[in-house]
């Protein structure tokens, strides 16, 4: 062998011929050559007894020279006709002279193999060689080559698995799934397990090569069951045969033999027959995709079951271990996902494969998958999918004798004409779903909660999110026909849906159905738009309509407005996707840029900058500027107000030049709003020592209420340790920047920043800032909210209102450089980094004499709708096999209005923002077989209002001034997956649509307190309760404010939550591993002491169709329970009158 490996491969080429012989007791055989001109080498394949050899042992022996020149024996094998009749030798080379012989028994043995020639040829060039094994190893690393040459020249050149001949393998296989909130807990998971015996069979060896095989694999009795036994008494397996489950035509098609055709240990080709179910042949290629692997340690890329995947091996000894990047897999799957960090979800998936070798085939094999996915901002939201398949060898049995021939088609139309070659690649598939309502039967179930006045309750978005689902199936003639035939109080609803399905169907049926001419359906025009705005995943599609729109004609002005404004938000989202090169991005930046560039009516101007304050497009900042510094009014605010979103890299040192002689009036005078927020994008983008230090010695010289404006915002970013408050710091350090006369003017401005939430990785902040004229009017009030996850932003809710020229109404003198503004108020909102076209109360003194003499104070409505806020979608190929979705959405309903009252007789002005929200998030994770399907469903919900109302009297100086803010109370629920007793309230329930659970029953319980805290109890009694002689101390659950700890609790905490313990109830003996009755206190009207049983510390609980009498260990504990429930009863009657906010987690699994 040695000597082989010393041959000059450029100028040799082996040829292969045929070697047997027969070795007896009295018969030894000599192989020798005489020739020596030509390299020999002889290759030993098998060593089997023959016919009539008896029942002994047999062991044969090989003689030939070693290194040294010296003679040595080597035992080949040991043979024993009732134990082992045969074995592989895979390729055992020796270098001749070679001596066989029988050491022991009697005979006959044949041993089989090759005589391997190198025969002198033209010699090959060394590129050509590595070309030719980098074709056939898949890899273009050198390194690997090399590795692979060494392992084959020290393994008989075996470099994936090596089957013997005329052997049979029988293995048991199984492949489990579990589903569970990522929480580890198997109490808690729901799956599957689909277990059979599986055959393998090696049917051709190329005489060419061992390492080019064909491999048949057959599954026979297949079985289904549950992995959670703890369902058992709910499970849809309990009484069924898994004939039953699988179905009959199912399991006829999984038990049909599949072929491998293996080289190198890569599958070649899979082949299977026509025809079969998608889903069945995904399991048959799970179970194949498990025989492809290395014998080697290194790095590659194979063709799986997974798609194209890079996978990594770790060879030690008998032990290899696969490890593939899941998220390196090249395969065509549909999905989609929120781009922002803050509303998107993250993903993390692995696959680990650990194979356990022996004679080069495997003895077992264990892989395991996990699929983790969890919502960024609100981690509750999260789910696990644990995929695992174990292979094990039982036994080997004589099998079929190999087929002859060089060319494996030929083997394959001998073994059946019938096989064809289909992808390995997991193939997609749909599971029928039977009895399920159209379009049209689904939206009549739901419209109820869609009616305008529903608009606030969870119910609404849940409505609105499922309707979405089954609009991303439905036709566009289907569509149309909804929408032509609603009603106008609903419809709006209906098209917020239909455009937030986002599908080709859906955008070319409402398209058709709106008419942008005319004056008649603003309202539904106004809503598409918003709807567009706020796309998850927008396309180029999308764009492309709406800038054909744009150069059309329309019956509106503000819906036009509106369209540009949406075009902005859709070229920023767009962008943001790696999208900017595209065709329909490119046309829409030059429309915003060409026409602020060109635009003359100040209404245009307006239009195209409220685009850019969307788009924040890097190429129009130098408009900006120029808007900023020489625009007038509202133009130049706008202007500022639209770089002020630009992220810091964008403000560059010539943009902080200009917002710095804005702030300082170098060229000329600016109104306040101006100078403002020059100065706020100076104190936000990293503003030197000169830039902090100017910006404080002007505090002290700017008109009054500007004044404490200023001195607002710079301690607002002291006491908030905003980036520049490093700077400040420094500054004031100096006397005369930090001077006290600078510092104690006087003033009702004001500017807060504080923390709505904060955990270790996101953050809530919300901010307020309000700035009055000289007079006491309101100039403008901001307020914003931020949500964070780590460093990244997510601008939730600005709502600016802006009022101007109000001082001749009270005989005021305007503030310097506002003397010429025209009378207006009005409200401008973002929601979601997304700037709405802004709302005016009034504009100009005759349209704000007309409002105050009708004496209207009615709120005008800035936004109002349903919002698909969080849409993600992701349909997995498990290695297994079987097929896992994942998808989070997040809704929202919500309704933003404002209004602004003036009295010159009560010389008062009041502002009201009032925000009315209801957010829905649910999480849906399934594994489906086709013929059985688990899945987990996770969800939150919340309804909230918050009102801001600023009142301002100005009949003297200084003025008086009132803020306000409501807040409703937030209840919260939380339902856990664990069977409580009737301490909370438990629900069978099947809310999930068009899937129906068959028997596998769900229980869900809820623990609630009124003041929006979640409470869980982490460890609840086990199924099985034995009361005890001395009964535990019950533990008491109270609610906590956010923020606090243990050690804030006081005697007169809010209300006591939950309770535990152990009661006794009167009934007969009852033996059941399962709680024998979960009461729901929905249906409870009342709890009161019961003196009538012989047993004292009794209470009764009264339903309509029983009594329940419960005993405690003393009057004490028996009065605490009373009292609890009572409680508890008082606030599900209180949720039933006014709804409330949940949290849900769900389980099912069904056929």
């Amino acid at each position: 062998m040695e000597d082989s490996m010393d041959m000059d491969m450029s100028s040799l080429r082996p040829q292969n011929y045929l070697f047997s012989c027969e070795l007896k007791a009295d018969r030894d055989y000599h192989f020798k050559v005489d020739n020596d001109e030509n390299e020999h080498q002889l290759s030993l394949r098998t060593v089997s007894l023959g016919a009539g050899a008896k029942d002994e042992l047999q062991i044969v022996e090989a003689e030939a020279m070693n290194y040294e020149g010296s003679p040595i024996k080597v035992t080949l094998a040991t043979l024993k006709m009732s134990v082992q009749p045969g074995v592989s030798l895979g390729g055992f080379e020796i270098t001749p002279p070679v001596v066989l012989r029988l050491k022991c028994g009697s005979g006959p043995v044949h041993i089989s193999g090759q005589h391997l020639v190198a025969m002198e040829e033209d010699a090959e060039s060394e590129d050509e060689i590595l070309e030719k094994l980098c074709n056939i190893l898949r890899t273009d690393s050198l390194a690997e080559v090399l590795q692979w040459l060494l392992h084959a020249s020290s393994k008989g050149h075996t470099t994936g698995l090596s089957l013997n001949n005329d052997r049979l393998y029988k293995l048991t296989y199984s492949t489990e799934v579990f589903l569970d909130r990522g929480k580890g807990n198997l109490q808690d998971s729901v799956g599957y397990r689909i277990s059979s015996n599986v055959d393998v069979v090696l049917l051709w060896r190329s005489p060419d090569g061992d390492d080019n095989q064909l491999i048949q694999i057959t599954m026979k009795d297949v079985n289904v069951e549950n992995v959670n036994q703890r369902r058992g008494e709910k499970s849809i397996f309990k009484g069924k045969k898994s004939s039953q489950i699988i179905r009959k035509e199912n399991l006829e098609a999984m038990q049909r033999p599949v072929l491998l055709h293996l080289i190198h240990g890569k599958i070649k080709e899979f082949y299977s027959y026509q025809n079969e179910p998608a889903a069945i042949e995904n399991l048959k290629r799970g179970l194949a995709s498990l025989f492809q692997m290395q014998l080697s340690s290194g790095t590659t890329n194979e063709v799986d079951i997974s798609g194209d995947c890079k996978v990594t091996y770790q060879a030690q000894q008998d032990k290899v271990t696969k490890i593939k990047a899941l998220d390196s897999c090249k395969i065509e799957r549909a999905g989609f996902t929120t781009p922002h960090q803050v509303l998107g979800v993250t993903s993390k998936a692995t696959s680990v494969t650990t194979y356990k070798i022996e004679d080069s085939f495997v003895v077992a094999v264990l892989s395991e998958e996990i699929h983790a996915l969890r919502l960024n901002f609100l981690q509750s939201i999260a789910g696990k999918i644990v995929s695992r398949q174990k292979l094990e060898l039982k036994t080997t049995e004589a099998g079929l004798r190999l087929k002859p021939g060089k060319q494996v088609a030929a083997i394959i139309k001998a073994v059946d004409s019938k096989y064809t070659a289909i992808p390995i690649v997991g193939q997609v598939f749909q599971s029928k779903c039977k009895g399920c309502p159209s379009l049209s039967e689904h939206w009549q179930s739901i419209r109820k909660h869609l009616q305008p006045d529903n608009l606030s309750k969870a119910e609404a978005v849940r409505s609105f999110l499922a309707f979405i689902k089954h609009l991303r199936t439905a036709k566009k003639e289907e569509i149309l026909q909804i929408l032509k035939a609603e009603n106008k109080e609903v419809l709006p609803q209906l098209v917020d849906a239909v455009t937030s399905a986002q599908t080709p169907d859906s955008l070319d049926a409402i398209l058709d159905f709106l008419d942008f001419k005319s004056t008649e359906s603003v309202i539904l025009q106004e809503r598409f738009l918003y709807a567009c705005a706020f796309a998850s995943h927008p396309n180029e599609e999308l764009l492309r309509a709406l800038i054909s729109k744009f150069k059309g004609s329309f019956g509106s002005n503000d819906i036009r407005e509106s369209v540009m404004i949406i075009i902005g938000a859709l070229v920023r989202k767009l962008c943001q996707n790696e999208g900017c090169k595209l065709k329909g991005v490119i046309e829409a930046k030059k429309l915003i840029l060409g026409g602020l560039e060109k635009a003359e009516k100040k209404e245009d101007i307006m239009m195209y900058l409220l685009a850019l304050k969307n788009a924040r497009l890097p190429e129009g900042i130098p408009l900006l500027l120029k808007y900023t510094e020489a625009g007038e009014g509202p133009i130049s605010h706008l202007a500022a107000t639209t770089l002020q979103r630009y992220d810091v890299p964008f403000i560059t040192d010539e943009v902080k030049k200009t917002m710095n002689r804005i702030y300082h009036q170098n060229r000329k005078i600016h109104e306040k709003t101006v100078r403002t927020t020059a100065a706020a994008i100076i104190l936000k983008n990293n503003p030197s020592y000169m830039e902090v230090k100017n910006i404080l010695l002007s505090i002290g010289e700017l008109p009054k209420e500007m004044n404490k404006y200023m001195l607002s915002i710079v301690q607002d970013i002291l006491h908030f340790e905003m980036p520049a408050s490093k700077m400040v710091r420094r500054v004031l350090k100096e006397m005369v920047a930090h001077n006290y006369d600078r510092f104690s003017k006087s003033g009702s401005s004001s500017a807060y920043t504080g923390y709505v939430e904060r955990t270790s990785h996101s953050a809530s902040t919300y901010s307020l800032d309000i700035l009055y004229s000289g007079s006491g009017i309101l100039r403008r009030s901001n307020l914003n909210i931020f949500q964070y996850i780590e460093k990244t932003p997510l601008h939730g809710i600005q709502v600016v209102i802006e009022a101007q020229g109000l001082e001749a109404l009270i005989a005021a003198t305007p503030d310097e450089g506002e003397e010429n503004l025209d009378s207006y108020a009005g409200l401008s909102a973002l929601l979601f980094d997304v700037q709405l076209r802004p709302v005016t109360f009034f504009n100009g003194y005759s349209d704000l004499m007309s409002k105050m003499l009708s004496a209207s104070s009615d709120p005008m409505s800035v936004v109002k709708g349903l919002l698909l806020l969080i849409d993600h979608s992701q349909e997995l190929q498990l290695q297994s096999g079987l097929k896992a979705n994942m998808d989070v959405q997040g809704g929202l309903a919500i309704d933003i209005t404002g209004a602004m009252e003036f009295s010159l007789w009560y010389r008062e002005s009041k502002t009201r923002v009032k925000n009315r929200v209801s957010v829905l998030i649910t999480g849906d994770i399934t594994v489906d077989s086709s013929f059985v399907k688990a899945g987990l469903e996770i969800g939150a919900e919340t309804e909230a209002g918050l009102e801001f109302i600023s009142t301002v009297q100005f009949s003297q100086y200084p003025f008086l001034v009132c803020l306000q803010m409501d807040k409703e109370d937030v209840p919260y629920r939380a339902s856990l997956l664990h069977p409580l007793f009737f301490l909370c309230k438990a629900l069978l329930t099947s809310e999930k649509p068009f899937l129906t659970p068959v028997a596998d029953a769900v229980l869900e319980t809820t623990l609630q307190t009124h003041i929006g805290t979640l409470i869980v109890l982490k460890h609840p009694y086990p199924k099985k309760v034995e009361e005890p002689s001395i009964y535990e101390s019950v533990r008491v659950h109270t609610a906590m404010q956010t923020g606090r700890t243990e050690n804030d609790l006081v005697p007169t905490a809010p209300s006591l939550g939950t309770k535990e313990g152990y009661l006794t109830k009167q009934g007969g003996l009852v033996k059941s591993p399962e709680p024998i009755r979960i009461l729901d206190l929905t249906e409870c009207s009342a709890v009161q002491f019961d003196y009538s049983q012989e047993r004292v510390n009794c209470f009764c609980l009264v339903f309509p169709f029983r009594t329940f009498y419960l005993c405690a260990k003393t009057g004490v504990e028996a009065d605490e329970w009373i009292k609890i429930l009572r409680w508890k009863l008082s606030q599900i009657r209180k949720q039933l009158d006014q709804g409330d906010g949940t949290v849900r987690s769900r389980s099912f699994i069904f056929q």
